[in-house]
């Protein structure tokens, strides 16, 4: 059998900084049901003046499905029927919702 393994996120970040390269952003902390509130009102992505896509979602815990593959939840926006009224400025999200250290200190610096 396939043995696959995962490497935890701050060890994702470590290797990445000592290479030199940029890993995914963690946008927040959140419940799947306030990510599903993110994706239908919409937000900036961290990669520019733009929509984002959506969120990949992961749990606190790894879970495994009976195959060994990872649980994870794609979200994207363009699969909610409610249109996007507009792009939400993560301001107003980190008022509504737990983030990142990081992203929060981004956010208020801009």
């Amino acid at each position: 059998m396939k043995s696959e393994w995962w490497l935890r996120r701050d060890d994702v970040i470590d290797i990445a900084e000592a290479i030199g390269i940029g890993v995914v952003p963690e946008v927040a902390r959140c419940t799947l049901e306030e990510a599903e509130r993110l994706c239908r009102a919409g937000f900036d992505s961290s990669w520019g003046p733009f929509p984002a896509e959506g969120v990949v979602c992961t749990p606190v815990v790894s879970l495994f499905a009976r195959d060994r593959k990872r649980v994870i939840t794609k979200l994207k926006t363009k699969d909610y029927a409610e249109p996007l009224a507009e792009v939400v400025n993560i301001k107003t999200v980190a008022a509504t919702m737990p983030i990142t250290r990081q992203l929060l200190a981004d956010a208020l610096a801009a």
